[in-house]
């Protein structure tokens, strides 16, 4: 589930909400829409493109049981098994369902997305709340470049 969102950007509580229905299949590959709970925006996304279908490959692993796929503990107990895989991983950073997100917008921005498409891509109903995203890259940008030694 949490993977699943990082190629996806969905939300805790769009994902839990998500039904078989939600996934169009067609010659080109599936395709999800749905409408987020917190903004009620459609969401349309090409999974076959997104992250070299990824997100596709998740829904065909479990497409025999789509809709209890989307059956989540409640979120606080979510993230302390995320917290439990994440410590026998060896991971310092402390992480939470939300962080999938996050992932999903820093890795469509430091690929090339501009900020318009990651923002209708999140369903967010700004363009200003992307660009908390943008800063982190825009950062991570600034360090890589101060990293090279001078000639």
């Amino acid at each position: 589930a949490f993977l699943f969102c990082c190629y996806t950007g969905s939300r805790y509580s769009d994902f839990c909400n998500l039904k078989k229905e939600a996934f169009a299949y067609n010659s080109e590959g599936v395709w999800l829409t749905f409408r987020t709970i917190k903004t009620d925006t459609e969401i349309r996304l090409p999974l076959h493109l997104l992250f070299e279908g990824k997100a596709m490959a998740i829904v065909e692993r479990y497409k025999a049981y789509l809709n209890s796929f989307f059956h989540l503990l409640d979120n606080s107990n979510v993230n302390k098994q995320l917290n439990k895989l994440r410590s026998m991983a060896g991971v310092k950073k402390k992480i939470t369902f939300h962080v999938a997100r996050h992932t999903y917008a820093t890795m469509l921005l430091y690929f090339g997305a501009d900020v318009y498409t990651v923002s209708k891509l999140l369903g967010h109903t700004s363009v200003q709340t992307t660009q908390i995203y943008a800063k982190v890259v825009d950062e991570s940008k600034r360090k890589a470049v101060n990293l090279i030694p001078e000639l």
